[in-house]
């Protein structure tokens, strides 16, 4: 199974006075990769694919399928994919975010200004992967 990368834009539904677009696109990745580098310059030629001016985009998104462990992947005689500068690279980058905190070295494509939050106000309780949240009786 091959990695296949399916990238979508939505404007909001709920609001009726603007025009509906929601587009999506989905791209097979020629070789397998690890490489956050890799899969954001894929993601974000995608993106500029089906991006159309006019519309008041709400959410983005990706999603993956066809993953699998690093060690099982399974390239073709052909293939000259040299891939150690970029497994060296994010692991560089795996070591300077554990050092110095999470987003200390990003990809420059996420953005420096990162003022949005996600809403979490009406957030459900998380009693299967939170300790805080689980159920105590007496």
């Amino acid at each position: 199974m091959t990695l296949m990368l399916t990238i979508y834009l939505r404007t909001n539904k709920h609001n009726v006075k603007h025009d509906q677009h929601y587009p999506s696109i989905t791209v097979k990745v020629p070789l397998a990769t690890n490489s956050a580098q890799e899969i954001t310059r894929i993601c974000v030629q995608a993106l500029r694919a089906i991006w159309q001016p006019g519309y008041n985009y709400l959410k983005t998104g990706v999603r993956a399928t066809g993953i699998i462990p690093a060690g099982e992947a399974q390239y073709n005689l052909f293939s000259n994919y040299e891939n150690s500068r970029q497994t060296k690279l994010s692991g560089l980058m795996d070591e300077i975010n554990a050092r110095y905190g999470r987003g200390a070295l990003r990809v420059a494509a996420e953005g420096y200004d990162k003022t949005w939050k996600m809403k979490q106000e009406y957030l459900s309780k998380q009693y299967t992967t939170n300790w805080n949240d689980i159920v105590v009786t007496r």
